[in-house]
């Protein structure tokens, strides 16, 4: 994993989970970006996505 990857998976660890605003203002990156890396995450099974859309908070498998 990136280093950005790593950064959102220990904020989430620390927080409880973490939303794609939070990795946003994390990692500097913008929307797409933070989406992508989360979404990414998810699918190598380190995240899990709970609710849809803008409301969605990712929370450490």
């Amino acid at each position: 994993l990136d280093e950005q990857k790593n950064l959102i998976i220990q904020y989430a660890r620390e927080n409880g989970s973490i939303t794609r605003k939070e990795v946003e203002d994390l990692i500097g990156a913008g929307t797409t970006k933070a989406f992508r890396l989360l979404k990414e995450l998810c699918e190598v099974d380190k995240l899990e996505q709970k609710g849809s859309g803008k409301l969605s908070a990712y929370f450490i498998k």
